[in-house]
């Protein structure tokens, strides 16, 4: 990880210090905490239904809790774009279902692009 991107599990006192920088996960993490107004990985871990243990677990393995982020978003009426990919209002303007229905195939068509990426690039690494 660069020095740019704080570890998560490095927080002694469980404050959540996530840059900007380059890491997808914490840009998403960071955007939660910026709506829900926390700081604690405990408070993260509540607002996403999972536990403390779990948010250090998807940190050691670099990845991103994809269902759980969804879910919170559909409860909190939160644009996936802008939760994603920092584009767009914050907030879902539309009552219209059937653009946030697009809205989630084109996320999880985005999203199965890059998990594919990522396991050939660890398959690549493991054949080597």
């Amino acid at each position: 990880m660069d020095s740019k991107t704080h570890n998560l599990s490095n927080s002694s006192k469980e404050n959540l210090n996530l840059s900007r920088g380059k890491s997808e996960k914490n840009q998403i993490f960071q955007r939660i905490l910026e709506i829900e107004h926390i700081k604690t990985m405990k408070s993260l871990a509540e607002v996403l239904g999972l536990t403390k243990n779990n948010i250090y677990n998807y940190e050691s393995r670099n990845a991103i809790p994809y269902e759980k982020i969804i879910n919170y978003a559909e409860k909190k009426q939160i644009n996936l774009n802008w939760l994603f990919f920092g584009e767009g209002e914050q907030l879902r303007k539309d009552s219209n279902e059937k653009e946030y229905e697009k809205e989630i195939v084109e996320i999880t068509r985005v999203l199965r692009g890059f998990i594919e990426k990522s396991v050939k690039k660890l398959h690549e690494k493991e054949n080597k």
